[in-house]
């Protein structure tokens, strides 16, 4: 074999291992782009579900107020929710809460416990992108 075959065969094999790691790249980023895509279309709803419970017109005021603490709920456990955007649906669902008349103590005691169940879902949905992450 010659050097110039050698050569050519080396510059070959060079070409086709950055051929398979730009195509395991592209590979990789159009997976983290869908991933993206499903996390914001999941966003949307739970921001429309949200919407659809505030504008209800239920008989009870507080069957109404369970529908918007619930889809606030799952908007605000959603993994991209914002801090100003759970700020927001907390201040909303205080807002239900008072125009229902119940003590400040109760609400304060069942939004407690509706937090550290928010923020255990998000480390859970981390560990699980994480994983998948690795996986990748």
């Amino acid at each position: 074999m010659t050097w110039a075959a050698a050569l050519a065969a080396v510059v070959s094999i060079l070409a086709a291992i950055a051929a398979a790691r730009e195509a395991r790249s592209v590979t990789t980023l159009n997976h983290k782009i869908v991933a993206l895509d499903r996390q914001a279309e999941q966003m949307r709803d739970d921001y429309r579900d949200l919407i659809k419970a505030i504008g209800s017109n239920t008989d009870s005021p507080l069957v109404r107020f369970g529908s918007v603490l619930a889809a606030g709920e799952v908007l605000r456990a959603n993994p991209q929710a914002s801090e100003p955007l759970s700020a927001a649906v907390e201040k909303l669902t205080n807002a239900f809460a008072g125009a229902l008349g119940g003590s400040d103590a109760q609400t304060r005691y069942v939004f407690d416990h509706i937090e550290s169940i928010r923020n255990g879902f998000r480390e859970s949905m981390a560990d699980i992108e994480r994983t998948r992450s690795d996986l990748l």
